[in-house]
């Protein structure tokens, strides 16, 4: 579509939304670009900061760009918005434990009672729903 104002030709232009630019992330993820995933995934939750996927797979690229407490923060967002996001809690328990924070790691899978709590740093995630899980972060980071 064109527009005409005071004889300016306008293309109209479409503007990604929130879940095309965590599909456009995932696919550089994919192809090890983590940094331009982590700029994408943070348009991403520019445009709709209630996307608890778009928190979650830039904590996932973050982590492949050695950025583990920029990570846990956006764990913890999707968490926050969305409590059971598949994958969350088990990588912010990896990753606390990764960067030492043993304690606070085994008190996340003390929490989950009863539910399937992958050990921090244990490859043991067959039973895991993760939407994403990049090669350098499956091999503890």
């Amino acid at each position: 579509m064109f527009w005409i104002i005071s004889g300016y030709v306008s293309k109209e232009t479409h503007m990604p939304n929130s879940t095309e630019l965590v599909h456009r992330a995932i696919d550089l993820s994919d192809a090890e670009d983590y940094r331009g995933a982590v700029n994408l995934l943070t348009q991403a939750i520019s445009a709709d900061s209630s996307n608890a996927q778009a928190y979650f797979e830039r904590g996932m690229a973050l982590l492949n760009l050695d950025q583990g407490a920029n990570a846990i923060a956006d764990f913890d967002r999707a968490l926050t918005i969305e409590s059971e996001f598949p994958g969350a809690r088990d990588w912010r328990a990896r990753t606390l434990a990764s960067l030492g924070d043993h304690q606070r790691a085994a008190h996340l899978c003390e929490v989950r009672q009863r539910r399937q709590c992958v050990k921090p740093g244990s490859l043991e995630d067959d039973d895991v729903h993760e939407p994403r899980l990049y090669p350098r972060a499956r091999a503890g980071g």
